[in-house]
């Protein structure tokens, strides 16, 4: 996948005006924002497993955290957590685009997704494994063919979520939010 040309797709995705498939209630309590690093390089796309401590212990998901002041951006949050939790410094100029935001159940945040391109994968990672048990770069192309609609039971909750498998056999399945926004790009990146 060519860097530049993959970059351009990226930008025109996420110019589109598709929105994500959710059941959204009306009644719903945000109780804060957050950002996440959609991270591709060399047509991988970053994710990590969350330890089993904390929010969202032990899902598949992007680098990402609360914003934390109120002048901070989403764009400068996804970084700053990228850098916090797997030690990648990666260039402002490598966003190629933001997508809409998005309400996380779980954590009642409004969470916004940046899109990172970077020309090659930007460093080593190292964990900060209070957070972040393990991260893998995922091909983008095999992951996508791996979508599919699954019931899920949290709880009491009984619901639909797209699903995607990691190619990661200690923690292979991609679920909740992180699936929605990769289901949410993948649609973006066919209708270019």
């Amino acid at each position: 996948m060519e860097t530049e040309s993959f970059r351009q797709r990226i930008q025109k995705a996420c110019s589109l005006d598709i929105p994500y498939e959710l059941p959204l209630s009306s009644t719903f309590v945000v109780k804060g924002h957050a950002a996440v690093a959609v991270v591709f390089a060399e047509g991988k796309v970053l994710l990590v497993h969350r330890s089993p401590h904390g929010r969202h212990a032990g899902q598949m998901a992007f680098p990402g955290g609360y914003l934390e002041s109120p002048d901070e951006t989403a764009e400068l949050a996804a970084r700053r957590e990228t850098l916090e939790e797997v030690g990648l410094d990666l260039p402002l100029d490598d966003i190629a685009g933001t997508l809409p935001e998005l309400y996380t159940f779980s954590s009642e945040l409004m969470m916004r997704p940046i899109v990172f391109v970077s020309p090659q994968i930007p460093g080593e990672i190292r964990l900060q494994t209070h957070e972040i048990e393990s991260a893998v770069w995922v091909e983008w192309n095999g992951l996508t063919q791996t979508y599919r609609m699954e019931w899920m039971e949290r709880g009491s909750l009984r619901f639909q979520t797209p699903v995607f498998e990691s190619g990661d056999p200690r923690h292979p399945v991609v679920w909740g939010a992180t699936a929605v926004v990769l289901k949410n790009l993948m649609i973006r990146l066919q209708a270019c």
